[in-house]
């Protein structure tokens, strides 16, 4: 690959990951928000028609925000782009043919049918980017139903199959968190103080 072409691709990646890292805030706020409803589900009843906005508005972003991740739109900073843009660098160039295998066996690890990423999709493409009638419908949320630690998964998921690119690539490693539990404690204790009377006693 020529410089251009590699900048090109640090760039997208740069892009790329700071999704990522905005995903797993997003989920760390849920986390967050759940960990202290389990504990003090009475105190944040009075709550519940505010809280129930916080949950929606930050579960759609966590969504939109990861479905741009996994997105094979022509054009979009995605992380399925940016490894068929490298393979297409590498193509012109016999020194980089390890490099194209590569890229051509990861690929496939995107793939929207897989089980860490299809839900995942779903809820992005039907209920909350396009709000499809499908998206709407009780058989939906229960095909496509997903806990947070699923969520977790798909999207710890997502930034293995990033990493072992950008290390091939370009040689680098991104580090998305460096203390998971600290926005998910702070999400928490924010919780916490919506009903103090009811902690007093």
């Amino acid at each position: 690959m020529n410089s251009d072409q590699v900048r090109n691709l640090r760039n997208s990646s740069d892009t790329v990951a700071s999704a990522l890292h905005g995903s797993l805030n997003y989920l760390r706020v849920l986390q967050g928000f759940h960990d202290e409803a389990q504990r003090s589900p009475a105190a944040l009843e009075e709550h519940r028609d505010v809280l129930s906005q916080l949950w929606g508005a930050t579960f759609d972003a966590l969504f939109s925000v990861v479905g741009t991740v996994v997105d094979r739109t022509k054009g979009t900073h995605s992380l399925p782009n940016l490894i068929r843009a490298c393979g297409r660098y590498c193509a012109s160039s016999p020194d980089d043919s390890q490099l194209r295998k590569f890229c051509a066996r990861i690929e496939p690890r995107l793939d929207p049918k897989l089980e860490p990423l299809r839900k995942l999709e779903a809820w992005r493409m039907k209920a909350v980017a396009h709000r499809t009638a499908e998206g709407y419908l009780p058989a939906f949320y229960e095909d496509n139903q997903m806990h947070l630690d699923e969520i977790e998964v798909s999207l710890n998921y997502i930034c293995e199959v990033f990493n072992e690119f950008a290390l091939q690539a370009l040689q680098t490693i991104h580090v998305f968190e460096e203390d998971p539990n600290h926005l998910r404690e702070r999400a928490a204790a924010l919780m916490s103080k919506l009903a103090p009377r009811q902690r007093e006693g």
